[in-house]
């Protein structure tokens, strides 16, 4: 019986460690150096950036066949942000004005179910410091995720979802990027089409 015992606790114990070793550190993202990793639906990948304090960040992740949210935290932890704007086959994309010096950690995590594959490629931008259009660029990017956040009750705030696309479309506009212009036109089109607005839709 006590063969058996001891044997048990053996395999448990080396089911532990292959546990342990089969969650991976953090990978360190590079400036310039593209990732192109293969995820299933409800895995996570985690990415660490040094950045010091002042300095601007951006990410841009291209789903392929697979759809992921974004998320950040800063270095003691505490969640930034978090965005899924778009879907399957488009670019989500994330930026940071770093307020403190650390090592800052990024979450891509693939939605969906487990028997869902798919791919993605994720590309870091990495400046000293932001400049007037790095700044447009981040507050186009929060108030479209403000406007996705208030559109979830549905028909309650449509005033304050338009105003904050508005405002993010003629940011983008200033910026001369046609993606997220097209992609705040779209969410024009869904608002209105959600209210049965659907010449304004249109």
């Amino acid at each position: 019986m006590s063969r058996t015992f001891i044997l048990l606790f053996v395999i448990c114990g080396l089911c532990l460690s292959a546990s342990a070793q089969d969650a991976p550190e953090p990978q360190t993202l590079v400036p310039g150096q593209p990732v192109e990793r293969e995820i299933a639906g409800g895995e996570s990948h985690n990415y660490r950036i040094a950045l010091q304090a002042g300095q601007f960040m951006r990410v841009v992740v291209e789903q392929k066949a697979i759809d992921v949210t974004l998320k950040l935290a800063d270095p003691d932890g505490k969640q930034l942000v978090e965005t899924n704007l778009t879907g399957v086959g488009d670019e989500e994309a994330l930026s940071l004005e770093a307020l403190t010096a650390g090592s800052y950690e990024l979450t891509v995590r693939a939605i969906g179910a487990a028997t869902m594959r798919g791919s993605y490629e994720l590309e870091t931008t990495f400046r000293a410091s932001a400049t007037e259009q790095d700044r447009k660029r981040l507050t186009a990017e929060t108030l479209l995720g403000e406007a996705r956040e208030l559109g979830k009750p549905s028909g309650k705030t449509t005033l304050q979802i338009i105003e904050k696309i508005q405002q993010a479309l003629t940011l983008w506009r200033e910026l001369g990027d046609p993606h997220w212009t097209a992609f705040s036109l779209w969410m024009f089109g869904d608002v209105y089409r959600d209210t049965n607005q659907f010449e304004k839709a249109l």
